[in-house]
């Protein structure tokens, strides 16, 4: 088995995650690492966003907010005539 076919199958998704802060040198650690990933054109289109306390508790809960969103066809396309 090739190095990838391993990493393919020892992959998972996570559901839930720990509520344990993660130390801020694993966080550097994993942000130095990603700093060299190649990237199309030399573009480097990523950014980092560490939210801590209620902040992360509001990104943290608004991918799952959107999905429960009424889907409101009318309410989406509103023309201001005043």
């Amino acid at each position: 088995m090739t190095d990838f076919e391993q990493l393919v199958r020892d992959r998972s998704s996570i559901r839930d995650s720990l509520q344990t802060p993660v130390p801020r040198d694993a966080l550097n650690a994993a942000l130095e690492t990603a700093q060299q990933a190649p990237s199309n054109s030399n573009i480097q289109p990523w950014r980092v966003v560490i939210a801590e306390g209620v902040t992360r508790e509001h990104l943290s809960d608004a991918p799952m907010n959107a999905v429960r969103a009424p889907r409101d066809p009318v309410g989406a396309n509103v023309t201001f005539l005043g």
